[in-house]
């Protein structure tokens, strides 16, 4: 029964009332979200994982997965890279390990040797 006579009267104090929340900051506040949001808006790359495939310090071999790679997977959105000494291949741009999982599994048939990889990964286009 009390439970029920609060409930009554916050209704009614909501209900009735009119109140406005006003909030006061200085212009240095202002001035670093603009600082903040300005720095947000050049970021092009976000913490993330892609699938690495193959690595070697032949160029030519890693040229060959990645066109395997894309005959099967036209869609698939490809890195190939050059960390001295090795060319790597890497699938993907996922914002989660999650998100990775699936095709990672995809992957294992036809690259027994991929692992997923926390890297770098593009911002998605909004």
């Amino acid at each position: 029964m009390k439970t029920g006579i609060l409930l009554l009267i916050l209704f009614l104090v909501n209900f009735y009332s009119n109140a406005q929340v006003t909030v006061v900051a200085s212009e240095s506040v202002d001035s670093l979200l603009i600082k903040a949001a300005d720095r947000n808006a050049k970021l092009t790359t976000i913490s993330g994982y892609r699938i690495q495939v193959f690595s070697s310090s032949e160029r030519s071999k890693a040229s060959e997965v990645k066109s395997k790679l894309l005959s099967l997977y036209p869609d698939a959105e490809v890195t190939f890279m050059y960390q001295a000494p090795h060319f790597k291949v890497r699938v993907g741009n996922y914002r989660n390990r999650i998100d990775c999982e699936h095709m990672f599994r995809e992957l294992l048939e036809e690259f027994p040797q991929s692992f997923i990889v926390p890297d770098k990964v593009d911002l998605p286009a909004y």
